[in-house]
C-alpha cells in the first residue's frame, strides 16, 4: 500500500509540473470551476498565465489590503481551523478525541519538546481549493529545519478521523522560529496528493526522499546549515 502511494504521489508531481500550456491550462480551469476558486484576490488573475498546474496550486495572492498587528501572532495558513488549544502535557495532546503523541510528531527531540512547554497548537487544514503557501507567524528568525520521513496517507477531514495518527506517521517538515514571545513550530505535513514540500530559503525539501531523518542546523551553520542525518 504504501509503494503504491508513493506511485500516485509520483503520478501526480508528473502531472502537476507538466509544462505544455495548452494541457496544464486545461487542467487548470477544470480545477477552478470544480473548486470554485476565487481568482479575485491573486495577483495573477489569468489561469493561463501559470506555467504549470502546481505554480497554480502555490499561487500567491495580493496582500496590500491586509492588516497585521505587529503586537499579535498571524495565522501562518489561510484554511480551516480543525482544533486549538493549550498544551496541558508534554506527552500527548488531544484533537477530536484522538491522542497524538508530541515525542513522536517532533520525532523524539528533546530540545524541540521543552520550547512547547506551556504553549499552544492549532491545526489548519488545507483543501485543494485553499492558498497553499505558509507563512511565519511573526517576525523571527529560523534555527532549525527537520525534514521526517513517513507515510503519504490523505489528511482530509474524513479520513482524518478514521486514521488517528496520520500528523504523527505522516511525511513531514518541522520549522522552528525564533520570535519575540518565544518559539514558533511549524509542521508541515505532506499527504498523498502534496507530497513535495519546499521552503523560500532551502528550495525543496522533499522530495528527494532518503527514508533518514535530517536536521539543518541553522545555528551553529547561519549561513549554509549543515545536513545532520539520523
Amino acid at each position: 500500500m504504501f509503494y503504491l502511494k508513493k506511485k500516485i504521489n509520483y503520478l501526480f508531481g508528473l502531472i502537476s509540473n507538466i509544462r505544455f500550456k495548452f494541457i496544464s491550462n486545461i487542467i487548470i480551469f477544470i480545477y477552478i470551476k470544480f473548486y470554485n476558486i476565487n481568482l479575485n484576490n491573486l495577483i495573477e488573475k489569468d489561469y493561463k498565465k501559470y506555467n504549470t498546474f502546481n505554480d497554480f496550486f502555490t499561487r500567491k495572492i495580493n496582500n496590500i489590503n491586509i492588516n497585521i498587528n505587529n503586537n499579535a501572532l498571524i495565522s501562518p495558513a489561510s484554511g480551516t481551523i480543525t482544533q486549538l488549544g493549550k498544551i496541558r502535557k508534554l506527552t500527548n495532546f488531544n484533537i477530536k478525541n484522538n491522542t497524538y503523541f508530541i515525542k513522536k510528531l517532533l520525532v523524539n527531540k528533546n530540545f524541540l519538546i521543552n520550547l512547547i512547554k506551556n504553549g499552544s497548537f492549532i491545526t489548519i487544514y488545507l483543501s485543494p481549493k485553499d492558498y497553499h503557501r505558509v507563512h511565519i507567524s511573526y517576525f523571527g528568525k529560523l534555527i532549525y529545519m527537520i525534514y521526517v520521513p513517513g507515510n503519504l496517507t490523505s489528511i482530509n477531514n474524513y479520513l482524518n478521523r478514521n486514521y488517528i495518527n496520520v500528523i504523527t506517521e505522516n511525511e513531514r517538515v518541522i520549522c522552528v522560529f525564533k520570535i519575540k514571545f518565544g518559539y514558533i513550530i511549524h509542521i508541515l505535513i505532506g499527504s498523498i496528493i502534496v507530497g513535495s514540500i519546499e521552503t523560500s530559503w532551502h528550495g525543496l525539501v522533499i522530495p528527494p526522499r532518503n527514508n533518514k531523518i535530517i536536521v539543518w542546523d541553522y545555528i551553529k551553520y547561519p549561513k549554509n546549515a549543515r545536513k545532520i542525518f539520523f
